[in-house]
């Protein structure tokens, strides 16, 4: 087992996980305090030590309050396709369908 701890001290919640073919697991989920979340993917090798990781985040903006991923899938080829919401200041939220490639 592998605890996720949040280095800011702020509450981590973890919302998806997937294991690839290989044995590396993935974990999708989200970290912040209140509403103002950030959300992340973290790829472990079988051993449980992190080896990537990706953040989604506010982009600057200051309408951009939260963003958090709610699912996750690992192809076969190896990219990771997440599912989200970005919650807007004016009320403007949206979903979103991000594929990455690590």
């Amino acid at each position: 087992s592998r605890d996720v701890e949040s280095t800011d001290g702020f509450h981590v919640t973890g919302t998806s996980v997937a294991v690839r073919p290989d044995g590396q697991i993935l974990l999708a989920g989200f970290r912040g305090p209140g509403d103002a979340l950030s959300s992340f993917v973290r790829r472990y090798d079988p051993l449980g030590e992190s080896s990537w990781q990706r953040d989604f985040s506010s982009d600057g903006s200051a309408d951009v309050t939260s963003v958090t991923l709610s699912d996750m899938a690992a192809g076969i080829d190896g990219r990771i396709a997440v599912t989200g919401h970005v919650a807007r200041e004016a009320n403007e939220d949206a979903i979103f369908v991000a594929v990455l490639d690590p």
